[in-house]
């Protein structure tokens, strides 16, 4: 069977494509057949072609839906008069997943940003019985959003695999003490990565095991 991790983070531009694709990749040495797949893309980015080349997939080459403004999904959807179908949405995963080992589903923003005005990424994860990776910057105000973070994906009974802190481009006191702070709150595990490095992510690739 197919094993679901939605990879998350506590907000927008925190490392969580980058930390996908190093896993896809890292999970694809290993013999694993990985797709990786981004349901909503706001802002006209392109993360959902990232992740496609990270695996090498031949389907889905790109987000499963773009919109245009950089907003949390519901809303840019429906300032572009766009109707967004989450059911449908969650089918097409579904298919697009048949026969990996592994699919990666990369959310939108923060746990909690608005997918559809129904929808965010716990309803999804829970729609796909995922496994999530929570991925945070290893800055200030890391320790709040994070454990905010965790309580709402256990609140929605979500397993979680562990939390990434990834190096910010611009370090601050608190880089380098979060992980530590943060181990002696949480069960679950905490790794720290340098944005760039592949070998951490070969550390996170073992929490799927």
């Amino acid at each position: 069977m197919t094993s679901f991790v939605l990879v998350t983070a506590t907000g927008t531009e925190v490392g969580k494509t980058w930390v996908a694709c190093a896993v896809a990749r890292a999970l694809a040495r290993e013999a694993k057949r990985v797709v990786a797949i981004k349901p909503f893309e706001s802002g006209g980015g392109d993360d959902g072609e990232r992740l496609a080349a990270a695996t090498g997939q031949g389907e889905p080459r790109r987000a499963l839906v773009r919109l245009r403004e950089p907003l949390t999904p519901a809303l840019a959807a429906e300032r572009e008069g766009v109707k967004l179908d989450f059911d449908a949405t969650m089918g097409e995963i579904e298919r697009l997943a048949r026969g990996a080992d592994v699919a990666l589903v990369e959310g939108a923003g923060g746990v909690l940003s608005p997918l559809t005005w129904d929808a965010d990424a716990t309803t999804l994860a829970r729609r796909l019985g995922a496994r999530v990776l929570l991925v945070a910057p290893d800055a200030l105000g890391a320790l709040s959003a994070t454990l905010t973070a965790l309580h709402a994906l256990r609140a929605a009974s979500l397993e979680v695999l562990g939390v990434v802190l990834v190096e910010p481009a611009a370090r601050d006191a608190s880089t380098g003490t979060n992980a530590a702070v943060l181990r002696r709150r949480l069960s679950a595990p905490v790794i720290e990565v340098a944005r760039g490095d592949e070998r951490a992510a070969l550390r996170v690739a073992d929490l799927f095991a």
